[in-house]
């Protein structure tokens, strides 16, 4: 009875119903707590109850009775409490969705344990303490989603063991430590977003040739170590902002569009040919070592929108080839140490936003900036 328009409280009597195999009343306005009497079902398999007003904890009397439960959804609501350590007996449950709640307290180790676990998506509540150290290991887990909560500790070593793991989410926490060396071998993975913790230490070598690999996205920690020449082939959006990353920029990338690396400690220069690069529609370099001259090639990012190299060791002039650059939206060149003149093409462009300032420029400025 998913998208019914069902009001009011589940029904106790629910959970009387013993021969219940699945129970859908997602996408509703239910409101209340959920009855006990549904996790002593010993015939349920599927339960989704996501999308309603639901508030409460979880409360389970007694042993849990559906332990013949494989999928449990119920994100989007009100709900609150911990996660019931029974869920840590449910030996059939592959999918544990509890997203968009309010739930708190730490995460139950047995959870990491489960044998067939493939997709665990516990984001946006105020769950604590640590992964579950074996999170990974014993099933064929393939998609980890905790981002946005309160979680410390280390990402379990065992993340990928079942040679599955293709997602995996948990940003905006506090995990410390490094960046598991055991993800050097896991060549499935297609997202990663680690964002906004505090991991330190050489970021794996092995992740850049992941030859599936889509989305990496990790500013905002302590990383370090270099990038490779050439990154994944398929990799379309990177995201390195905030961290210590040295050594050169890379420059071949077929897929890349938004590449952000601002505020690290790459250096060298900017490569000559560009044409490795060419999808790029963003490029944010700024607060690096970068030296040397802006390369004419720069006109073969054709899709480019922003570009952004400011506080950076940049000399030369500026080419004129930058005024090719018709779909510029904004261009940042401030605080380097570029001279000559402003090529009169780039008042053409018509930027929105434009900051040449903190140079050695000098003669006129274009007439239509």
């Amino acid at each position: 009875m998913s998208e019914t328009n069902l009001k009011g409280e589940i029904p106790a009597f629910i959970g009387e119903l013993t021969e219940m195999f699945q129970l859908d009343l997602s996408g509703n306005s239910l409101s209340g707590s959920i009855p006990a009497g549904i996790w002593s079902l010993k015939k349920l398999r599927y339960l989704a109850l996501f999308a309603n007003n639901l508030t409460g904890a979880i409360n389970i009397d007694g042993p849990i009775g559906a332990l013949g439960l494989e999928e449990i959804d119920v994100s989007m609501n009100q709900l609150n409490g911990s996660i019931p350590e029974e869920f840590g007996k449910l030996q059939n449950l592959s999918l544990l969705f509890m997203s968009y709640n309010r739930f708190s307290g730490e995460i139950t180790e047995s959870i990491g344990l489960l044998p067939v676990l493939t997709d665990l998506r516990l984001f946006n509540n105020s769950l604590t303490g640590v992964l579950p150290p074996e999170l990974g290991k014993h099933s064929p887990l393939w998609n980890v989603e905790v981002h946005n909560n309160l979680l410390s500790g280390s990402l379990p070593e065992y993340v990928c063991a079942g040679g599955s793991l293709t997602w995996i989410i948990v940003s905006s926490n506090n995990l410390t430590g490094i960046v598991p060396k055991s993800l050097n071998n896991c060549s499935t993975l297609i997202y990663i977003d680690i964002q906004s913790n505090r991991f330190s230490g050489d970021f794996p070598t092995g992740i850049w040739s992941v030859v599936n690999l889509m989305t990496l996205i990790m500013n905002d920690n302590a990383l370090s170590g270099a990038l490779p020449n050439e990154l994944p082939s398929e990799l379309f959006f990177l995201n390195i902002e905030n961290n210590r990353f040295s050594g050169n920029i890379p420059s071949m990338a077929k897929s890349l569009r938004f590449f952000i690396a601002t505020n690290n400690l790459l250096s060298g220069k900017i490569p000559a040919v560009l044409t490795g690069m060419s999808e790029l529609s963003e490029l944010h370099l700024g607060g690096n070592l970068i030296s040397g001259q802006i390369p004419p090639g720069i006109e073969k990012l054709e899709h480019l929108s922003v570009l952004n190299l400011s506080s950076n060791r940049l000399v030369g002039e500026i080419p004129a080839a930058i005024g090719s650059l018709q779909k510029l939206k904004s261009l940042d060149l401030s605080i380097n140490q570029l001279s000559g003149s402003i090529p009169s093409v780039i008042g053409d462009l018509m930027l929105p936003t434009l900051n040449l300032s903190s140079n050695r420029l000098s003669g006129e400025i274009p007439t239509c900036v």
